[in-house]
């Protein structure tokens, strides 16, 4: 390792970070497979004061292959130490993991000047923080670099265990309360993954939603916050209990919480590690809402025709979030604006669904499927109810409308048509059906019974017409039309129905083969008493009925013969 020279800049200066890092690099491959050797980079060193290095070093580093891949990468900011830039890329030159590793006691590292950075060339990554120890010797600061970098490469490679002495014993950090530290991180190590997938939600989000999450930002929130706040032994032990707050607090959403830890952060005047983590909190809230909202947007568009509760309940739940969020979290937040047009659209895509659901209850009513559309008058109800004021006051009023037009539905609609329908389209239409649903549903709701009586009533009397026609008809005819008729529509009603009218279909044939009896037997007297003038009068007669002329033209041919 190198000695530190003169005074801490020239030390720094005269420190070959490079040459340090590539002999600690070569070590490490010494102890990894040979695939691994080949996927971690060693890259010069970037000069945080020269415009443009480090944005050009990570290009440099993407392009090192299209394959998944690790670059390493010195820092410094002016003169004073030395910080490591680690980079994980997927496949196709994507960042997955991109972390700073601070490794001096006084810190000058712009975390929020090099995300902005980094936000010009890949827009979805977010840069992890954390610190490596406690130095302000020069030398030291760059042999801890190194090594924290090695042993981060290591670890995301999962060999920790092996890369252990290969770099050499270094000084550790002085850490007063290491069972503190240690509590800090477990809290955190269950929840430290890819950090990129906030920064992502922008663009990528939405497509690792599933069709049943309506909550996916506490995962996400966890692996944001994690790193950038529980991996600092330097932390002053009341800003570590906020971190610890803010971080179960985003995750449940108690922004009115939040709010206090933050403002505490803001005005902590702890060796000035307070404002730096309120900056970063401040940073992985507005990522974490931005996931809210784009989630609810997406759960709300992915939301079923058939309203499942537990997904409006979900959106219900989202919705107040957001509100809590712009009332509490203002001051943090420059998505005030965005709060207020997601909960517009969320609303109106909500408005949307319900009034195709609406619709469908208008068409199965209007089909006298009267059981399926109280179910889902029910259902829509309920829905209304649990949706309070986020239901819009469009749809309030047309479901309140719906619930008063089901009666001039059933009467009007369904009941009127099929009385007025002539019997012969009972074919196609059979009134069975309609009585099979109403007596479905009588016991649910008295109109029901009522439409029931109204409906027997009108189809009886429909019937009952038919054969009062068939017995008028002339001459008379036991297979005349309304008979033909009444025969082909009685078997579309139902049995109890059938039954009554058979019972008066027989009658009213009976009394037609009597009239043809009596017509007979009134013929055959008039014609036997040979009396002409009867029978005239009996032909005049049989001329004014319709229907009764071929009685007319016997009785008048009966006459010619007589009279010659």
């Amino acid at each position: 390792m190198a000695e530190s020279k003169g005074s801490y800049e020239d030390g720094i200066q005269n420190i070959d970070i490079n040459a340090l890092l590539s002999n600690g690099l070569e070590g490490l491959k010494r102890n990894v497979s040979e695939d691994h050797s080949k996927i971690i980079y060693a890259l010069q060193a970037v000069d945080g004061n020269e415009d443009g290095e480090l944005k050009n070093r990570v290009i440099e580093a993407s392009k090192k292959t299209k394959d998944a891949h690790i670059a390493l990468i010195p820092y410094k900011k002016g003169s004073e130490h030395w910080a490591g830039i680690f980079i994980k890329f997927k496949p196709q030159m994507q960042i997955e993991t991109m972390e700073i590793i601070d490794s001096a006691e006084k810190s000058n590292t712009d975390i929020n000047s090099l995300q902005t950075e980094i936000d010009d060339i890949f827009n979805d990554v977010y840069i992890r923080w954390t610190t490596a120890g406690k130095h302000s010797d020069p030398v030291k600061s760059a042999e801890v670099t190194v090594e924290s970098l090695l042993q981060t490469a290591a670890k995301a490679l999962g060999i920790s265990e092996q890369y252990m002495g290969i770099m050499g014993s270094h000084e550790q950090p002085n850490n007063n309360d290491e069972s503190t530290s240690a509590s800090l991180k477990d809290d955190c190590k269950s929840s430290v993954s890819s950090a990129s997938i906030n920064r992502s939600s922008k663009h990528h989000l939405l497509k690792q939603i599933s069709d049943n999450e309506i909550e996916p930002t506490i995962s996400q929130v966890k692996s944001s916050l994690s790193p950038l706040t529980c991996e600092n032994n330097e932390l002053p032990s009341e800003s570590r209990k906020c971190c610890r707050r803010v971080i179960e607090n985003i995750n449940n959403f108690k922004y009115e919480e939040i709010q206090i830890d933050l403002e505490t952060l803001r005005t902590s005047k702890e060796a000035g590690q307070g404002q730096r983590y309120f900056e970063q909190a401040k940073r992985v809230f507005n990522i974490s809402l931005y996931s809210l909202l784009e989630a609810t947007k997406t759960q709300t568009i992915m939301l079923g025709s058939k309203l499942e509760f537990d997904a409006i309940k979900a959106l219900v739940d989202n919705l107040k979030r957001m509100e809590n969020a712009k009332r509490y979290m203002s001051e943090y937040t420059d998505k005030l604006d965005i709060i207020d047009s997601c909960a517009q659209e969320v609303k109106g895509l909500i408005e949307r669904r319900m009034k195709h659901y609406l619709s469908s209850v208008r068409g199965v009513s209007n089909l006298g499927n009267f059981y399926d559309a109280d179910e889902r008058l029910k259902h829509i109800q309920a829905v209304k109810d649990l949706l309070g004021i986020y239901c819009t006051e469009c749809i309030s009023q047309e479901i309140d409308t719906l619930c008063d037009d089901q009666e001039k539905i059933l009467y009007n609609v369904v009941v009127k048509r099929y009385i007025e329908k002539d019997i012969s389209e009972y074919t196609l239409n059979p009134p069975k059906d309609i009585f099979a649903r109403l007596e479905k549903v009588k016991e649910t709701d008295e109109r029901y019974v009522k439409a029931l009586g109204d409906l027997n009533i009108g189809i009886m009397s429909k019937f009952r017409k038919e054969l009062d026609d068939a017995i008028k008809k002339k001459p008379p005819n036991p297979d005349n039309i309304h008979i033909r008729r009444f025969e082909a529509a009685i078997k579309h009603l139902p049995d109890d129905l059938q039954t009554g009218l058979e019972i008066e279909f027989k009658h009213c044939k009976e009394q037609i083969t009597k009239d043809i009896q009596q017509n007979d037997k009134e013929l055959e007297s008039i014609c036997n008493s040979k009396d002409i003038k009867h029978m005239k009068e009996l032909i005049q007669k049989y001329r004014e009925v319709d229907g009764m002329q071929s009685y007319a033209d016997k009785v008048q041919e009966y006459v010619r013969q007589q009279t010659k």
